[in-house]
């Protein structure tokens, strides 16, 4: 009776180590997220030779600006205006930024009012079926 006790402890042991481990697992195997989006100016005109960084490491400075401590990718936009970015999928906190660096700021539409801001937050949560997160058209005003 006691190594049965015994037998059953050690086998809910482990079968409690082995949910944790691959219950908590940030990211997903072998599948991928795509974020899109294209800038244009003011007029709608594509603007080509944005820099953004994307990341999952910021620092708010205040509510219209931050700070990205480390970067996943950097890169910017084609002639059309449009940039891609192709990161694995998250099972934990699945936002992303996207840095605008300067002198652009993108015009975001919160609760009605438009404030220009430096960054783009990204929810990987949105994604349609094909995982892709797409962000639209995003309007920049220089600084």
């Amino acid at each position: 009776m006691k190594g049965r006790v015994k037998g059953l402890l050690f086998f809910t042991f482990i079968l409690s180590l082995v949910l944790i481990f691959n219950g908590c697992r940030q990211f997903i195997d072998d599948s991928f997220d795509t974020v899109l989006a294209r800038m244009v100016d003011e007029s709608g005109n594509a603007l080509a030779g944005v820099e953004l960084i994307f990341t999952d490491n910021v620092d708010f400075l205040d509510s219209q600006r931050l700070q990205s401590n480390s970067f996943l990718y950097k890169v910017t936009t084609d002639a059309r205006g449009e940039v891609k970015f192709v990161v694995p999928s998250k099972n934990l906190d699945p936002i992303y930024f996207i840095e605008i660096q300067s002198p652009f700021l993108a015009e975001i539409d919160v609760f009605g009012e438009v404030e220009p801001r430096n960054y783009l937050r990204v929810d990987l949560t949105l994604r349609n079926e094909f995982g892709v997160v797409d962000l639209g058209i995003i309007k920049l005003i220089k600084r």
